[in-house]
C-alpha cells in the first residue's frame, strides 16, 4: 500500500475519465478511498500516508438525476383515469394500479419478493432489487 504513489492513482483515474467513463472512475476513486481506509483500520498502512479522499483524482462531482414526476394535482387524476381505463395485459394493469399506491419505480416493482410483503398494510414491499446495497 505505501508504495502507491498519488500520481499513479491520478493517472489511472485519468485514464478511465478520458476513455468516456466518468461514473466509472468516479466507482473506481470510491473503493480505493475504502481499500486505503481499511488498511488504516487494519494498521497496515500509516494514517499519514493515507493521501486517498473523495477530492482525490480531480474528478467532477457526479451529476445527480432527476427523475420525471407529475406534480401537477389535474395531471396526476389524468394519469389515474388513464390508469384505470387501461384495457391491455392483467399482469401489466394490476401493476400500473399498484405503482401510484406504493410509489415505487417499475423495477422495483418488478422485482419485489411478494411473498414477503405485509399485504394488511399499506407498506410498500421490502426493496431487494439490489439498489443501494453495498457492493460485495
Amino acid at each position: 500500500m505505501g508504495s502507491i504513489l498519488p500520481t499513479e492513482l491520478v493517472r489511472c483515474l485519468h485514464r478511465i475519465k478520458e476513455r468516456g467513463h466518468l461514473e466509472t472512475a468516479q466507482r473506481v476513486r470510491e473503493a480505493v478511498v475504502h481499500v486505503f481506509q481499511h488498511a488504516v483500520d487494519i494498521g497496515a498502512l500509516e494514517p499519514a500516508k493515507n493521501f486517498v479522499n473523495s477530492k482525490t483524482g480531480g474528478l467532477p462531482v457526479p451529476r445527480t438525476r432527476r427523475y420525471a414526476a407529475i406534480t401537477d394535482p389535474e395531471q396526476f387524476g389524468k394519469l389515474l383515469r388513464a390508469i384505470q381505463a387501461y384495457n391491455g395485459n392483467v399482469i401489466t394493469r394490476a401493476a400500473l394500479q399498484l405503482s401510484p399506491m406504493l410509489f415505487q419505480r417499475p423495477g422495483q416493482l418488478r422485482l419485489a419478493h411478494w411473498l414477503r410483503s405485509n399485504h394488511s398494510s399499506r407498506a410498500a414491499p421490502p426493496n431487494d432489487s439490489g439498489v443501494g446495497k453495498p457492493a460485495r
